[in-house]
């Protein structure tokens, strides 16, 4: 039941799912369900270093995109500039 539900998770990409079986991970009962979940547990390391790098790359894009909006805006004048 657990390597299935682990296996769902993993083709959806649903890394807080993940997270949650990993928490609750049982003793397996034969060496055929522990070679399987080690081999998953492997696969499930790349998907989450993938998804990190993709996050990471995606916030240096947004970082850049605010900065690039900051530079175009006009200074705010300070309030006590009486040459409106």
């Amino acid at each position: 039941m657990w390597l299935n539900q682990f296996k769902i998770a993993l083709i959806q990409e649903e890394s807080e799912k993940l997270a949650t079986l990993l928490e609750s991970m049982p003793q397996f009962e034969t060496l055929e369900e522990a070679n399987e979940a080690s081999h998953l547990l492997i696969q499930a390391y790349e998907l989450i270093d993938t998804l990190q790098e993709e996050t990471k790359v995606s916030m240096q894009q947004l970082k850049k995109h605010i900065d690039y909006v900051a530079s175009t805006e006009e200074e705010p004048k300070a309030k006590l500039d009486i040459k409106q």
